[in-house]
């Protein structure tokens, strides 16, 4: 059986490449072929090496031209990292979708979308139908969806519409999140099984012979954090200085502000890294909160308030440690965790994420 996966492979987003990985090492090692298609919608758009808006006056362009010099040498080598990673270590297909219809394609068994937010509206801008699987396949083709997440339910009753009749392409769906579970359910008498996340599929040795080590020889609390960034580091410095540690931020892209202990251009190989060897996490990114697992990390989650928490949610309530997920104002100080129980979950979690697949596979 040959296998094609439809995801977010190309995004320079460490959550994005390293699901992507995980998927298609997972689906290797249970003896299938797997190309990864090398689908790039335009919405996908990489950072910009020189930021420019049309809309803004000369003068802001000006300035922001100069803060595009300044942080060039660090935009183009994160850039080069991703690239790297992905032609290296995802198995693309030979065929390319670049600012092109994908209408048709022939060349796989059965086709896997997802994992990551292939349904969220918002980010592909409006219902993305390639990872809906409305184009043509061979007739005896199947497709599915493994840990397809969404985040934004708040459609139009044109969006709703259009959504039920996509669902009807897919053979067998499973979904990410509890939540988005039971909105399919109630919404679109849709069943579906809810697994993990990818990157989950690996255990720690794994990840661990892709990762690179950080350089530093210190202990370190790092810092992993999405729109929440002052709360995270007020509580990293407060566990640091509890711990005799140094703080280490692990940026999502590059700014002018380049500090000593801000990684702005980690490769996705020295993101992992950087967990495993870390000895406290402070984080508001689901990724982040799911490497932390992995390596039983001891933790803190920072929740939005808002339609993204479900994703920190679902594993950390399902794993029972929903205690590490905190309110961006908590005040805590280092907390050990005992993963005896949270591992045995995690392991119960596995066999049925790998049931589904084996289901399909098969």
């Amino acid at each position: 059986m040959k296998i094609g996966l439809l995801t977010f492979h190309a995004a320079h987003n460490y959550g994005a490449v390293l699901q992507a990985y995980a998927t298609q090492e997972k689906i290797k090692e249970m003896g299938f072929s797997i190309e990864v298609i090398d689908y790039n919608p335009s919405y996908l758009i990489k950072q910009k090496l020189f930021p420019f808006s049309a809309k803004a006056s000369v003068l802001v362009n000006l300035k922001l031209f100069v803060e595009g010099l300044i942080t060039f040498p660090w935009k183009l080598k994160r850039q080069n990292n991703f690239q790297n990673f992905i032609s290296q270590q995802l198995n693309l297909s030979n065929k390319k979708y670049q600012n092109q219809p994908f209408t048709e394609n022939t060349d796989y068994d059965l086709f896997v979308m997802g994992s990551d937010q292939i349904w969220n509206c918002k980010l592909t801008k409006g219902f993305d139908a390639v990872y809906l699987g409305n184009f043509k396949t061979k007739t005896t083709a199947k497709k599915i969806t493994y840990a397809a997440s969404m985040s934004h339910y708040g459609l139009t009753n044109n969006q709703v519409e259009e959504f039920s009749n996509l669902l009807t392409n897919f053979d067998d769906i499973s979904v990410r999140e509890e939540e988005l579970h039971q909105y399919l359910l109630n919404n679109y008498n849709k069943e579906t099984t809810v697994v993990l996340d990818p990157t989950f599929l690996l255990d720690a040795q794994k990840w661990s012979s892709m990762a690179v080590k950080p350089k530093t020889t210190k202990k370190y609390v790092l810092v992993y954090s999405i729109d929440l960034r002052e709360d995270a580091l007020r509580m990293a410095n407060a566990i640091a200085k509890e711990i005799n540690a140094e703080v280490i931020e692990l940026s999502m892209g590059v700014d002018k502000n380049v500090l000593k202990n801000k990684y702005q251009t980690a490769s996705p190989e020295e993101y992992v890294g950087l967990f495993e060897h870390a000895e406290f996490v402070i984080t508001s990114s689901f990724h982040g909160t799911a490497f932390s697992v992995i390596f039983n990390k001891p933790f803190f989650s920072i929740a939005h308030g808002s339609d993204k928490d479900s994703r920190q949610k679902t594993i950390l309530n399902n794993l029972g440690v929903i205690d590490r997920f905190i309110s961006k104002d908590a005040n805590l100080g280092f907390k050990t965790l005992d993963y005896t129980i949270p591992n045995q979950k995690l392991n119960a979690l596995r066999e049925t994420s790998l049931e589904f697949l084996n289901n399909n596979l098969s």
